[in-house]
C-alpha cells in the first residue's frame, strides 16, 4: 500500500503492523517477519551507518 500511496501511507502501514508485534508477543503468537520489519524502519536512526546491522541482529532468528 505504501508504494502506491507515498510514503505517508507507507508509515501509517507500517505503524498498524508493529502495533500488532507486542500483542503477538505477549499472546504467545510471536512476531512475524513483517512486523519485525516495520518496527526496524520506524527506529529513529535506523538508517544511520551501523544501526541497520545492529537491528538486524537483534531480530536474527539464529
Amino acid at each position: 500500500m505504501g508504494k502506491l500511496l507515498g510514503s505517508t501511507a507507507g508509515l501509517a502501514s507500517d505503524v498498524s503492523k508493529a502495533a500488532g508485534a507486542p500483542i503477538g508477543a505477549a499472546t504467545g503468537d510471536g512476531i512475524t517477519d513483517s512486523q519485525a520489519e516495520a518496527v526496524k524502519r520506524l527506529v529513529p536512526f535506523q538508517s544511520y551507518l551501523g544501526m541497520g546491522q545492529v537491528l538486524d541482529l537483534l531480530t536474527a532468528d539464529d
